[in-house]
């Protein structure tokens, strides 16, 4: 029973610090206005920072080259025409395509509870696979 209660206090507090994260920008700070919400607009400019921080040469496409470790799954995962590197574009529409599987209501916010609902099932689908 101690370790029942031990572990949903933990889950509560991951929980709470999640959300607050979400909230205020948390990881790759999509939230920019602050409203608890993350709109499309704000996927993108996110999408977009994200792309300009891997350009480490700044030539507008990022190549493995440029990536290490995990991020190298980006690579993977963005470059849709399979040519080996990233453009600004296929950064972009994979944040559409990742914004849109998440935004389960279809109201074009993302809430906290989508956002980690999304995340969470992904690595549900993990372990499954």
């Amino acid at each position: 029973m101690k370790k029942k209660m031990q572990f949903a206090g933990i889950a509560l507090v991951l929980t709470t610090l999640s959300a607050a994260a979400f909230a205020h920008g948390g990881r790759g700070k999509m939230d920019t206005n602050g409203d608890g919400k993350v709109t499309l607009a704000e996927a993108q400019a996110g999408a977009k920072q994200k792309f300009e921080r891997m350009d480490k040469n700044k030539n507008g496409v990022v190549t493995k080259d440029e990536l290490s470790g995990k991020r190298a799954r980006y690579l993977e995962k963005a470059d849709t025409n399979k040519d080996g590197k990233v453009t600004l574009a296929e950064a972009q529409a994979k944040a559409q395509t990742w914004f849109q599987k998440l935004d389960t209501n279809k109201d074009g916010v993302l809430t906290k509870e989508e956002f980690h609902a999304g995340h969470h099932g992904k690595k549900d689908d993990k372990r499954t696979s």
